[in-house]
């Protein structure tokens, strides 16, 4: 046999065992459509379901065989590395011959560089990737894909995900999700049929199967290739044939046949197969060498791969995996504990990874291990200042198994809950949390129980729980989980709009958390801030008080929250450029290296700012993101407000099915009062591009029973008083809408920012129109259209401007009303805000005015990514730079591109910009 030195470059030169393959042409033909489609530029994502040893490894390897002129790139989840982040993407750049990014800790981060990889690989043919064993996958590769995958719409890309259907808990809903849409396939594999089984052993050399035979191997194993294998090398075929009236014997466990092959081989190979099955399912042969002590660990592997035990991994070039994750289970656990602590101390002391000494070594633990805890304790604490929060998470929970005290268990157990709710593995956090339902009372437990019953949409619950929680607690002796407690208390009154009860529980946040370090999500001062904010206080002291340099374009870790705090505050406040920048900042640094939650929260604040500065194409781009985002990681919280603000820019263009699907998932996932004001608002703003006064009205209906709370009534943050009382104003319903706007009166008089002002004096407007009054109406528009201007809202400006060009036209003031109607034209021009524009143009045409918009119309073709797309052309990016700010492939990208220069009638990037330049400048000298 072949040897070499342990230093050597190990590799197998036996022919690899290839499983037997048997039928399964309909799921064949199913993935070959799925990549001829793919093939095609429109990419495809399958999820192969199946029970354990049902063939779905074998189905997909007899697939990739029969490829031609593709880029194959392969991956496969392993239970023991479940929780290495972005483990399995880095498989997947491994396999693609490319580097990873290097260190980064979120998944939005992670998807966009990977989406890039997708774009560069398929330069070479259509892009084949796979994940075995998809459910043992670490969530952040799962979450990365997921959205790599949501953001391709022209790419020669097929995704094959397997998943055993008994582990399909383990996989995000967002998964689940990408599939059920158009571009996904499920394939479910069932047993093999009683013919199908007869090839089959013929094929694995256990003779011919009678008819009848056939047919008792089927009923006896459901048709499962490998049980029936297992069956037919135990007692052979012709005894499967044989008449007899007895029941078919019950083949012994498939773990008792995997162990009898590992007893027939050399002892060499017996210890180089049980120390690998200590390694994983995938391990190194060289390492596995070591471990077992395996002079000749080429040789041994040689005689186990013969054996169907191994195959080659990677080509031979060093790595070798058991045959079927089965095999390896069933030789780890048919060691002895003494043989397999033995084994997992040995692979601590070899192996080079510190992470995965430690879990060698709690692995190896027969019981409580206070040092080993504490080693555990820090290594999670390191992970977690890299916001590594999977591993983070993983170390502190064994750190918790080995702790010899309950209380300390506990914190680590705490510790543990709170970095998987920062991952946005809420799936997994939720498993711990029913695992701590069955702790003594606690403030511990009902802490962990309360945030469970917040993230999962019950608020009432949690903040029973909470309330308990804090009155168990004594902040003194555990001030991390006194802060954790008063942080969480205070996003909850901020999501129930109770901004006082919100601020006064940030500061006992910020109290016993000055520094932010028990906080993974939400910093105590981002809290206190946007409670501040909330609950009406003085925004301009409250958003400087952060003591940040202005401007902060690339804030380290320990900024982005407070940064985003500050730029929440200047949106609320009026100050719309600097929020812009702060948030952007945010958005740029949370993409980059997370968290998630402060991203999503990012994005979704930063396209409202856009929205209210006139900047449609980035607003839309942002409240995207922001959907895929919280979608993907099922980061409930985000979803409802992420969804409201894909509304506002869809609405305002005329996209009114995008826009109403879009507010329908807002209102669905809405579970608190703020989540229903956000959705109430966009679905408000649906309607109003609509015409519709009715289903205006109504969408503001489910915010009165919270009437009266901080954030809905603080002026600036949301308009919801002024949409419903316009609605009404609509209907004639005159007197409501004066009720409605009355609350507003006294709180606008106390502030300073004009888009309060604004709001009020368009709608005070409206309602003295209704009543003729045309001396109160030009002093209410007036004051309005100088609100818009100075709180730089040009779309307000130009809903006023149509609002009184309409009714000084009812009045007869027809040169007063041109002006502003072709002012209001103008704006709604730019903006591509095609509702208004168009009911703009009917007001000048009841003029006598027939506007002159043909070039602005077929900018107005565009979709929505197409005007972002020519957006970015116009001031210079590479389509390159356009993906990676877009988080689109550069194939898609150059998809828009084409179909822009075809609308535009352009042929090149030269002249596009000027036809856009063009269209902006006809749209300024209507």
């Amino acid at each position: 046999m072949p040897t070499a030195g342990r230093g050597g470059d190990l590799a197998l030169t036996a022919t690899k065992v290839t499983p037997a393959f048997v039928g399964r042409s309909r799921e064949l033909n199913a993935l070959g459509g799925a990549l001829s489609d793919a093939r095609a530029a429109s990419p495809r994502v399958v999820l192969v379901k199946g029970p354990a040893g049902i063939g779905k490894t074998v189905l997909v390897r007899r697939f990739l065989a029969e490829l031609a002129e593709s880029v194959v790139v392969r991956a496969s989840g392993e239970e023991a590395e479940k929780a290495l982040p972005y483990g399995v993407l880095d498989q997947l750049w491994a396999a693609a011959g490319a580097h990873p990014v290097g260190d980064v800790s979120d998944p939005l981060a992670a998807g966009a560089a990977f989406l890039e990889l997708l774009g560069e690989l398929q330069e070479s043919g259509p892009v084949v990737l796979t994940v075995d064993d998809a459910h043992w996958s670490d969530t952040p590769s799962l979450h990365a894909l997921t959205f790599a995958l949501r953001r391709l719409r022209v790419d020669r890309v097929l995704a094959v995900l397997v998943v055993r259907t008994e582990e399909t808990w383990h996989v995000p809903d967002a998964v689940e999700r990408l599939v059920d849409t158009e571009r996904g396939l499920h394939l479910v594999l069932q047993g093999m049929t009683p013919s199908e089984l007869a090839a089959l052993a013929r094929k694995i050399g256990a003779g011919t199967l009678t008819e009848g035979a056939a047919r008792r191997l089927y009923s006896h194993t459901g048709g499962n290739p490998l049980y029936a294998s297992a069956l037919l090398r135990e007692i052979g075929g012709e005894r499967l044939g044989r008449p007899s009236l007895d029941p078919l014997p019950a083949p012994r466990s498939y773990a008792a046949v995997v162990l009898d092959r590992v007893s027939s081989c050399a002892p060499q190979t017996q210890r180089l197969v049980e120390s690998g099955a200590v390694l994983g399912v995938r391990w190194p042969l060289e390492l596995g060498g070591r471990v077992a002590g395996v002079e000749d660990a080429l040789g041994a592997a040689q005689e186990a791969t013969e054996a169907g035990l191994l195959v080659t991994a990677d080509g031979g070039r060093g790595s070798v995996e058991f045959a079927h994750p089965l095999v390896q289970a069933a030789v780890y656990h048919g060691l002895g504990p003494g043989e397999r602590a033995a084994l997992h101390t040995r692979a601590a002391a070899l192996t080079g990874d510190v992470g995965r000494a430690l879990r060698h070594r709690a692995a190896a633990a027969s019981g409580a291990d206070p040092a080993l805890a504490n080693d555990l304790r820090a290594f999670a604490r390191a992970q977690a200042g890299r916001r590594a929060w999977s591993a983070a998470a993983d170390a502190s929970l064994s750190a918790s198994r080995l702790s010899s005290e309950t209380v300390e268990a506990e914190r680590l157990f705490v510790d543990a809950f709170e970095f998987l709710m920062a991952s946005g593995d809420l799936a997994r956090a939720f498993t711990l949390a029913d695992e701590a339902e069955a702790w003594d009372e606690s403030a511990r437990r009902c802490y962990v129980l309360g945030a469970q019953a917040f993230l999962a949409g019950r608020p009432a619950q949690g903040e029973s729980l909470l309330a308990e929680a804090w009155e168990r607690c004594d902040p003194p002796s555990e001030p991390v989980l006194a802060a954790r407690i008063a942080g969480m208390n205070a996003g909850h009154h901020l999501n129930t709009c109770e901004g006082e009860k919100a601020v006064a529980w940030a500061e006992r946040a910020l109290q016993w958390d000055p520094d932010g370090a028990a906080s993974t999500s939400y910093p105590p001062r981002l809290l206190l801030r946007m409670s501040l904010g909330a609950a009406g206080h003085d925004l301009r002291q409250a958003r400087m008080s952060a003591g940040l340099p202005d401007p902060l374009p690339d804030p380290d870790a320990n900024q982005v929250g407070e940064l985003l705090g500050r730029g929440v505050l200047r949106l609320w406040s009026d100050d719309l450029v600097g929020a812009a920048a702060d948030l952007a900042s945010v958005a740029g640094a949370c993409r980059r290296r997370g968290p998630l939650t402060l991203a999503i929260n990012a994005l979704f604040y930063l396209a409202d700012a856009e929205y209210r500065l006139g900047r449609w194409d980035d607003s839309g781009v942002h409240a995207e993101l922001a959907v895929s985002a919280a979608d993907d990681s099922g980061f409930a919280p985000g979803v409802a407000f992420s969804h409201s603000a894909a509304t506002f820019v869809l609405s305002g263009r005329g996209d009114l099915d995008l826009a109403a699907e879009h507010a329908r998932r807002a209102l669905d996932a809405a579970v608190d009062p703020a989540q229903v004001l956000w959705a109430a608002v966009g679905a408000a703003r649906v309607a109003q591009a609509g015409n519709d006064a009715q289903r205006q009205a109504t969408a503001c209906e489910p915010v009165l029973e919270h009437a009266g709370k901080e954030p809905l009534e603080e002026p600036g943050v949301l308009p919801w008083r002024e949409l419903y009382s316009e609605a009404l104003v609509r209907l004639g319903r005159l007197d409501e809408a004066d009720a409605v706007l009355r609350p507003l009166d006294a709180r606008v008089e106390r502030t300073d920012r004009s888009s309060a002002r604004y709001g009020l004096w368009r709608v005070r407007g409206l309602l003295a129109a209704a009543h003729g009054d045309a001396e109160r109406a030009d002093t209410a528009f007036g004051s309005a259209l100088a609100a818009a201007d100075l709180a730089a809202m040009p779309f307000a400006g130009g809903q006023v401007e149509l609002d009184w060009g309409s009714f000084l036209r009812r009045r007869g003031r027809r040169r007063a009303a041109l002006a502003r109607l072709k002012s209001a034209h103008a704006t709604f021009s730019r903006l591509e805000a095609r509702p208004f524009l168009e009911r703009c143009e009917r007001e000048l045409e009841a003029l006598g005015l027939s506007p002159a918009s043909g070039g602005q119309r077929s900018i107005s073709h565009l979709t929505p990514q197409e005007r972002s797309v020519a957006h970015l052309v116009a001031t210079g990016m590479t389509n390159r730079e356009i993906a990676a700010e877009l988080m689109l492939s550069v194939k898609t990208v150059e998809h828009h591109l084409g179909n822009v220069f075809a609308k535009l009638h352009v042929r090149s990037r030269a002249q596009m910009t000027a036809r856009l330049a063009e269209s902006s400048l006809h749209g300024q000298q209507e």
